[in-house]
């Protein structure tokens, strides 16, 4: 059967099925749904945990050794099967399939499946057939902006915050959308605030002010504005907080994403406040961009991506540079 990811809460509830195959290229909310299965898992008592990671060179009989094997630590086992890519050649195709046949007689192994998105081709396939009949499938899509809020909502009930709308909007707009970024403030909340505490923007506001200066939007705008002063100090106090560099590019890139739409928007002569529009995006946000656009060419752009990159490859060490001197450089340009 096929379960929606924001149903898969409710659907737990239910009780667990034997196989499980996550999909999708939405890394937060994939790791979301996976986090959820293994949190179900581990309350009823499925107590070991079997990692395996499958590439090219993988050997399925440990795949079947596991499953077919008694569990040395507990009564019950997880066996997380991670996937480089969702399609299997003819061999692992049958390997897989008499796995998932072996799993129909057991009550004591589920068998969690993550892997990148499906294709339609791969969804016709023997295997996923067979899980469909099996195990459940939990295809994960990335949200649109207008979808953001709910799913924020939702998380927050699902860790039992007692939590305003007004609240859940302010931290929307503060992460300017950032789903990953607006998660982990909710994460925040859960230990600062107990669940008889009604949690509004006024409380709200003060919680974060006490424990973050700036954060990586501030930045942005900033960037936008064309302040590189305030930028500068911006950038030294997130340093110093521990800012992650990676939430700090992700802002950049996503400006630079819409600077670039908003200059093509204008040269062919159609409406820029149309386009922003559309990508839900707070006041304070338009307005940057809008003081930007004047001062934006495409070299300038090309020179930024440019940055971006090089900022990208020593986040990922893949470069030698220091990450935080980049970042400096970025804003020079």
């Amino acid at each position: 059967m096929q379960v929606r990811s924001e149903q898969l809460t409710q659907h737990l509830r239910q009780g667990l099925r034997s196989c499980y195959v996550v999909s999708g290229n939405e890394p937060f909310l994939h790791q979301r749904a996976c986090s959820l299965i293994r949190r179900t898992a581990k309350e009823q008592t499925f107590e070991e945990r079997i990692v395996l990671h499958v590439d090219a060179k993988f050997d399925w009989s440990l795949l079947r050794s596991e499953v077919n094997s008694l569990s040395l630590f507990a009564t019950k086992k997880l066996i997380e099967l991670r996937c480089q890519k969702s399609s299997f050649d003819k061999k692992s195709n049958a390997e897989l399939i008499a796995t998932l046949d072996a799993l129909a007689d057991q009550n004591d192994i589920v068998l969690l499946i993550s892997m990148p998105k499906l294709s339609a081709a791969n969804k016709r396939s023997a295997w996923f057939k067979r899980i469909d009949t099996l195990g459940v499938s939990i295809q994960i899509w990335p949200l649109l902006p207008r979808d953001v809020i709910p799913y924020l909502t939702r998380y927050a009930q699902d860790k039992q915050l007692n939590i305003n709308a007004e609240a859940v909007s302010y931290i929307y707009d503060k992460n300017q959308g950032n789903l990953l970024s607006a998660c982990q403030e909710l994460d925040k909340l859960e230990l600062q605030f107990s669940n008889d505490v009604m949690i509004t923007q006024a409380n709200l506001v003060e919680s974060l002010t006490q424990n973050s200066q700036y954060s990586a939007f501030d930045l942005s705008q900033s960037l936008l504005r064309r302040d590189i002063k305030t930028a500068t100090q911006q950038l030294n106090a997130l340093r110093e907080e521990g800012e992650e560099p990676s939430l700090i590019l992700w802002a950049l890139l996503r400006d630079l994403r819409l600077l670039s739409n908003c200059l093509s928007q204008q040269r062919a002569g159609q409406s820029i406040q149309a386009l922003l529009k559309k990508q839900y995006l707070p006041e304070p946000q338009k307005a940057a961009l809008i003081s930007a656009l004047p001062h934006t060419s495409t070299t300038h752009l090309k020179q930024r991506y440019k940055a971006c990159l090089d900022i990208e490859q020593s986040i990922k060490g893949l470069s030698s540079r220091d990450t935080w001197q980049l970042l400096e450089r970025y804003l020079m340009i």
